[in-house]
């Protein structure tokens, strides 16, 4: 009998991103999003919206 090596399946970045936003806006729990939120983002992330650099604070 001959074991098989399973490789898990990586999503592609839009599946991935879909899926983390989504888990974000219908988050229940304030604690759930944070957990969801330091999951996604990290700590040193640099945002640029409507040309104003933002922080995660």
């Amino acid at each position: 009998m001959t074991s098989e090596v399973v490789i898990p399946r990586t999503p592609t970045l839009p599946v991935w991103a879909s899926s983390r936003l989504n888990a974000l806006l219908t988050s229940k729990t304030s604690d759930r999003f944070d957990r969801i939120f330091e999951a996604t983002f990290a700590q040193n992330v640099s945002v640029v919206f409507n040309g104003k650099s933002l922080t995660r604070d």
